[in-house]
């Protein structure tokens, strides 16, 4: 009996080394092995993955279950030889989603303080109030997505006194946040947004989101985050957006494609920030869930977090 650790982000965000130090002292004996170093396929009963190399699951002939370990898992679910008998399941890091909270925090109130402007000023030595800045209780974030994450977002900037509203596919509720649903409720929720804030999986219904039509219901002056997935936006949609003053700006730190190439003019374009996917680039609190999913496939029992493939989440 084996686990497999499959990852094209060795040395970024995962060690693998570290998770085999761990998890075989936290599972004495187990049988930890590194993609591409399979052995014998017939051994692996769960595979940690973050993608899927073509070819590879359908010759893990004894395997019990497929664990992403992250928030977007449409690099496995999108495999077209992903087997239909595996249940595919979600690793949730609190740690990640902590980072990732800090990171939205941190750039909604980047903009809200209009601290882009004051760096610009103190470029000059000149000493001046920016204009446009308003109180948190008149100032709306609004959330595309209500998950775990866009949940905990919501909750941590409830602290500032900020209005909150969310746009979800299905009806949610949340204290404290005004919750609307449905395809005709997307405009008029990005119509009243200040700030908003994406966390949206990546799935059919959700790619693309973002584009011509969409961007030009945004409350004019309002200012975008992405940290869900980078197809969520139709770039050239959101340069055209950014360039006649419908959009403020932009914080990005997911992109299509990923990695960013150097030549792409969002790098250069003075309303966007990006970063190279680091909101949650660390899994800090992952392997005690890691050994406990392990156990309960080794037992047979049932693993949380199931992922419903035809959703995409």
């Amino acid at each position: 009996m084996a686990l497999l650790f499959v990852t094209k982000y060795a040395g970024y965000y995962y060690d693998p080394e570290h998770w085999r130090r761990e998890l075989t002292r936290m599972i004495p004996g187990l049988d930890f092995r590194i993609w591409p170093e399979v052995g014998n396929p017939k051994d692996i009963l769960l595979a940690v993955a973050d993608h899927a190399p073509p070819g590879l699951l359908p010759t893990l002939s004894n395997l019990r279950c497929v664990l992403y370990p992250g928030y977007g898992p449409d690099a496995v679910v999108r495999a077209p030889d992903l087997p239909a008998h595996v249940p595919l399941a979600r690793l949730e890091d609190p740690g990640v989603a902590r980072q990732m909270t800090e990171y939205v925090v941190l750039y909604v109130l980047h903009h809200h303080r209009r601290a882009r402007a004051y760096e610009t000023q103190a470029a000059s030595g000149r000493w001046a109030l920016v204009a446009g800045e308003t109180p948190t209780d008149d100032t709306t974030v609004g959330f595309l997505g209500l998950g775990r994450l866009g949940a905990t977002f919501a909750d941590a900037l409830g602290y500032f006194g900020f209005r909150r509203l969310a746009w979800t596919r299905t009806p949610k509720s949340m204290g404290g946040v005004e919750c609307v649903h449905g395809a005709a409720a997307l405009l008029p929720m990005l119509a009243r947004a200040d700030i908003v804030v994406a966390s949206l999986p990546s799935t059919p219904a959700t790619r693309d989101l973002l584009q011509a039509r969409t961007l030009a219901a945004f409350k004019p002056g309002a200012y975008l985050i992405n940290v869900g997935r980078g197809d969520l936006i139709v770039e050239a949609d959101l340069l055209a957006a950014l360039d006649s003053g419908r959009l403020a700006g932009a914080t990005l730190d997911v992109h299509r494609p990923s990695p960013l190439p150097p030549d792409n003019p969002l790098w250069r374009h003075p309303k966007v920030i990006v970063s190279p996917h680091s909101s949650g680039a660390k899994m800090t609190d992952a392997l005690p869930e890691v050994a406990a999913v392990y156990r309960k496939v080794v037992a047979g029992g049932l693993v949380p977090n199931l992922i419903d493939r035809a959703q995409g989440y």
